[in-house]
């Protein structure tokens, strides 16, 4: 905050005629002035617009880092995720579970990293030609690295991931990704082809292992206790930017022009009289977030899309948006998400009504691996109660003679047949699309409408 001195004390001596009585009892103009300005108060500065808009600007550019470290905190501290290891998903997901938009073609592994100046080898058995992909993403949530059947390949093999500064020796044939952070988070995704697959894949991701490259030592004990969860960063007070600072001294984001200058002078230290403009600050920042989350996807044929994930820096309103969507969506070079909430109509989709997905002849989605149609609740994003039937895959649907393929989408089935994705009676619903290491021609791909026929 600018600091002001005080007026210099001017003492003005009265000269040419006159008694010294008349001096003293009748001034002239010029001391009489002298005699205002020294008693007259500096005028008073108001700084709450500028700590507004500083405060604005610093959250959109701490919040992937808050959120992350908030995250990391809640896994290690309340989930008792030791750090170094990794946490498999060991069910299929159901209707009453919480997950957002949850898959059911690949299971989630998840770990947390501190490198510091060490490094941590990532040590994975042979995964038999099945899919999977394990992306790394560092204190920003930025991604750094992939790992998987596309990147490396599903022999056995090893990783290191190392920190920014570090100089040891790599074990012997293994592969290095560089983390800009000390922070890192691994999310994995394996293929599972229905329930009776998951104790196969568990056995595999059991065969998962971390473990410190000398002479890097392993944590001994949990990060302190949770901050706070994530999802409430936007109704904190300016105590939040403390807490940034704190991050920040161990992950600095590199060369960030946009990195606030000097976090100090916006957290709990604030005069009382500034507490609240910072306050709104972090309203504004959380609304340009929240506008810019809108417009991250775009729309063809009814489907929302985004391939343009991880470019910190370059816009961090976007990047805090990707944040705020999750992470759990993979990079484009992995696999790519379409959302559809209406049809070919630009209605609303609803089991009210029936609908046709029809791919054409040599128009599939455009996937390496494969690709899949699910249903999800318009509100909560879950699961709905139906026939136990949430998705249909590529090595399951119904293709008809001329190669082409269609999926029904409705509440009661014409017939019951692997093409018939169930709906719920009378509610709003939306179908996601994920198409898993997408070809070349993803590029110029977009997905059809879908149509109501009834």
């Amino acid at each position: 905050m600018k600091r002001f001195g005080l007026f210099p004390l001017v003492l003005l001596v009265a000269c040419g005629g006159g008694t010294a009585e008349e001096t003293t009892k009748t001034p002239t103009v010029a001391s009489a002035t002298a005699t205002a300005s020294a008693t007259t108060p500096p005028p008073v500065v108001d700084h709450s617009k500028e700590i507004q808009k500083q405060a604005a600007e610093a959250y959109v550019f701490g919040y992937p880092a808050l959120f992350m470290e908030r995250q990391k905190r809640a896994m290690t501290t309340n989930v008792r995720l030791q750090l170094g290891t990794f946490a498999h998903a060991t069910k299929m997901p159901k209707p009453e579970d919480t997950d957002v938009l949850p898959s059911l073609d690949t299971m989630l592994s998840s770990a947390w990293l501190e490198l510091h100046d060490g490094a941590w080898a990532l040590k994975l058995p042979d995964m038999a030609d099945r899919w999977f992909a394990i992306e790394m993403f560092d204190a920003y949530g930025e991604p750094i690295g992939v790992v998987g059947k596309k990147t490396t390949g599903t022999k056995a093999q090893v990783v290191a991931i190392t920190g920014p500064g570090f100089k040891g020796t790599l074990p012997p044939g293994a592969k290095e990704i560089k983390s800009t952070t000390s922070t890192v988070w691994l999310l994995g995704r394996t293929r599972v082809t229905g329930a009776a697959d998951v104790a196969k894949v568990s056995s595999l991701l059991k065969s998962w292992a971390l473990a410190p490259v000398p002479p890097t030592t392993a944590p001994t004990s949990l990060p302190p206790a949770p901050m706070g969860r994530p999802q409430d960063l936007k109704f904190a007070g300016p105590e939040i930017f403390d807490e940034l600072a704190e991050v920040m001294k161990t992950d600095a984001a590199p060369d960030d022009v946009h990195a606030p200058a000097d976090l100090g002078k916006l957290g709990k230290s604030l005069p009382q009289e500034l507490l609240a403009a910072a306050s709104q600050g972090i309203k504004d920042g959380a609304e340009h977030v929240e506008q810019a989350l809108e417009k991250l996807a775009t729309r063809k044929n009814g489907w929302d899309s985004d391939t343009s994930f991880g470019q910190r820096g370059a816009d961090p309103v976007k990047q805090a948006a990707w944040v705020l969507r999750g992470l759990d969506w993979p990079v484009s070079s992995e696999g790519l998400v379409y959302i559809a909430r209406v049809d070919d109509g630009d209605r609303v989709l609803s089991g009210a009504h029936e609908y046709a997905l029809h791919f054409d002849k040599g128009k599939a989605p455009p996937a390496k691996a494969f690709w899949s149609v699910s249903l999800y609740n318009s509100r909560s994003g879950g699961l709905v109660p139906n026939a136990k039937r949430w998705s249909i895959n590529d090595s399951g649907v119904h293709r008809n003679a001329d190669g082409s393929i269609d999926i029904s989408i409705q509440a009661d089935p014409g017939k019951v047949d692997a093409s018939w994705l169930p709906a719920p009676k009378g509610e709003a619903f939306m179908v996601v699309l994920r198409v898993y290491q997408p070809d070349d021609s993803a590029a110029s791909w977009d997905p059809p409408a879908i149509k109501r026929i009834k």
